[in-house]
């Protein structure tokens, strides 16, 4: 999935809004002399809506309206994964833009929360797997052991107080999209936002602001629950590490070479796939995941179809549970 290009540009001077403030004092000398002073300070703001039309849509046109993707197509293969952000998304970075603005947050972590917003709505645009990497749909090594995702002790400490916060159940940001970004067996080791960002963003941008976001670092663990399903799960999944079974050669499990087309590669073959799975996640590009799973799957249907035992039917099964891009125009 193409990445977000942040731009720096300088917007137009009508993006900006000037605010201009004069005070004027008098002071009396004596019964018949008097002095006037006059002091006039000026200063700039960039609006949210500017700054989202110029970093995540590279433009200055205050006018710029970028068409929402609602699938993946031939026309937007090389194009900018912003343009999955819904009109609620924008309008939510608009006002993370503002808040970083006004509080001194890098800018550019707004970009990565608009990143990983954008990944997280590409993945239920075209169908991909937004739960956790587990089970029939778990990453495997070239030895069949899966993948556990588990944060280090300080990470593990910083997303413990964000999901015991009450904010995370109050923020306007999407509860699936946290619970998604915040389970170490999902995406909580691939986001470009960091953990410190995000737990100002999910107070600020919040209807109900009675916690300031900015004395977010200072909050202790509160005892709260989340009662939102993904959220309780990410948190539950902090101490307790996904236990998945190996990958045996044979069982009769949903991991046996009827559901696995994989298990036919040989070993150097898995082990390619397998780095470019490490690839995929190291540069947060979690939408390229399902379709490595389609290339492993389709090069061990192919090796399959070589196999004068398998059955014709059962490869027009397998081929048809391999879902393909959508090239739609």
């Amino acid at each position: 999935m193409t990445s977000i290009n942040v731009s720096n540009t300088t917007a137009s001077p009508s993006a900006i809004s000037q605010k201009r403030s004069a005070s004027q004092s008098t002071e009396k000398q004596g019964n018949n002399s008097s002095a006037s002073s006059k002091h006039t300070t000026d200063t700039a703001t960039f609006s949210g809506h500017a700054m989202l039309l110029s970093r995540l849509f590279h433009t200055n046109d205050p006018n710029a309206t970028p068409e929402v993707a609602t699938a993946f197509t031939t026309n937007n293969l090389s194009g900018n994964s912003a343009s999955f952000l819904t009109q609620a998304d924008r309008k939510l970075m608009e006002r993370a833009y503002e808040y970083a603005q006004s509080s001194g947050t890098d800018l550019k972590q707004v970009d990565n929360f608009a990143f990983d917003l954008a990944n997280y709505r590409f993945l239920q645009a075209t169908g991909n797997n937004t739960g956790e990497i587990a089970g029939q749909s778990g990453i495997y090594d070239a030895e069949g052991n899966p993948w556990v995702g588990k944060y280090n002790p300080q990470d593990a400490e910083q997303v413990k107080r964000i999901l015991t916060d009450p904010s995370v159940e109050s923020t306007e940001i999407d509860k699936g999209f946290l619970a998604y970004l915040l389970n170490p067996q999902i995406s909580g080791l691939t986001h470009a936002v960091s953990f410190d960002a995000l737990e100002k963003f999910i107070p600020a941008l919040t209807s109900q602001n009675s916690q300031s976001a900015d004395n977010a670092a200072s909050r202790t663990a509160q005892a709260f629950t989340p009662s939102d399903p993904g959220l309780a799960q990410a948190l539950y999944r902090i101490d307790h590490p996904y236990q998945g079974a190996k990958w045996e050669t044979g069982t009769s499990t949903a991991k046996d070479a009827n559901d696995q087309p994989w298990q036919h590669l040989s070993k150097t073959e898995r082990k390619q796939i397998m780095a470019a799975y490490q690839l995929a996640l190291l540069h947060s590009s979690d939408g390229n995941l399902n379709l490595i799973d389609q290339m492993s799957r389709l090069s061990g249907l192919a090796k399959m179809q070589q196999n004068p035992a398998t059955e014709p039917t059962e490869l027009a099964k397998l081929l048809a549970k391999t879902t393909t891009i959508d090239t739609r125009v």
